[in-house]
């Protein structure tokens, strides 16, 4: 097993319990560290301690590093803790907004006594975008892993074999017999929790294409790139490409439409960004210099793999 220290996205009715229970089941408790708020039974003492009583996040962090391997995980947006994790061990599970919204409204309804209908539920600000706002700070490219709760157990397999770990396929919170289904909902509703929830349906095409890529990668045994484009025209080309192995420079092959025009190394320093490999040494950049008419834009293509930096 590889060492890895992971910071878990718990965002609510994605499959996060189920990811949280297999990686319970892998490691020992004293690895696992838990913040689901202070007035929660499973919030770990070391957290209550060190981030609610001391304010101490570098404190924690340095307790939870005495493990050899370990997983941190609660309702908590990405940025109260990213600062601690490389970019790498942050991972997250996303899911269709419209079963997030449904499933989160059954979960109020049973567990919290929520009183209103549906419709009230889904016009509260608080329950809107509810993804999003766990995500927000870090582009997708750069999360260690995004999986897609529709395909749950493909993500889990997906994820031990990037990271070298054997957890195993759970599946817990199932729906209870008095849940609200989506064959009930009438299609105004729907269309109502679409227009409320834009920025959870763009977020999630946006990793359903990267996942689509990552599974297509695995399958072929070759490595995923993350990174992202930066500048584009027709003659300038820029961003960020690097790979898990942090010390391995990608090659990065420069197309116009289907035609080749140069290969550059992603090794130029893009210090904006943190708590990234190779020490922020992981941009590349291309202009063209010849005098002929390229035609159109330019498009950068991993040399090793034929992905593409979007």
């Amino acid at each position: 097993m590889q060492n890895n220290h992971f910071l878990f996205i718990h965002i609510p009715k994605t499959a996060g319990t189920s990811f949280r229970v297999a990686a319970e089941e892998f490691y020992h408790k004293n690895n696992i560290f838990y913040d689901y708020t202070p007035g929660e039974k499973e919030t770990s003492k070391s957290v209550i301690e060190m981030i609610y009583d001391e304010h101490d996040y570098y404190k924690l962090y340095k307790h939870i590093l005495k493990q050899d391997n370990s997983f941190f995980t609660g309702h908590f947006f990405l940025n109260k803790y990213s600062p601690l994790y490389n970019t790498l061990n942050v991972v997250s599970f996303v899911r269709n907004p419209v079963e997030q919204v449904l499933s989160h409204y059954n979960h109020y309804k049973n567990i919290h006594k929520y009183d209103k209908d549906f419709k009230s539920f889904i016009k509260e600000p608080r329950f809107r975008n509810v993804q999003t706002e766990f995500l927000r700070g870090k582009p997708i490219h750069l999360y260690g892993f995004l999986g897609l709760t529709e395909e749950y157990k493909v993500s889990i397999d997906m994820f031990n074999a990037l990271y070298g770990t054997d957890f195993k396929y759970k599946y817990v919170n199932e729906k209870r017999k008095n849940s609200l289904n989506i064959k009930d909902i009438d299609d105004n509703i729907l269309e109502l929790i679409v227009r409320l929830n834009g920025k959870d349906i763009e977020l999630y095409e946006a990793v359903k294409k990267q996942f689509k890529i990552r599974k297509e990668l695995y399958e072929k045994g070759l490595p995923f790139t993350y990174g992202f484009i930066q500048k584009r025209t027709e003659n300038e080309i820029s961003g960020i490409a690097f790979q898990k192995e942090i010390d391995k420079v990608v090659e990065i092959d420069i197309y116009t439409g289907n035609k080749y025009v140069d290969t550059v190394l992603a090794k130029n320093l893009r210090s904006g960004q943190r708590n990234i490999p190779r020490k922020g040494f992981i941009g590349f950049d291309y202009s063209y210099q010849g005098d002929e008419n390229l035609g159109g834009e330019l498009h950068a293509i991993i040399k090793k793999t034929g992905q593409e930096i979007v």
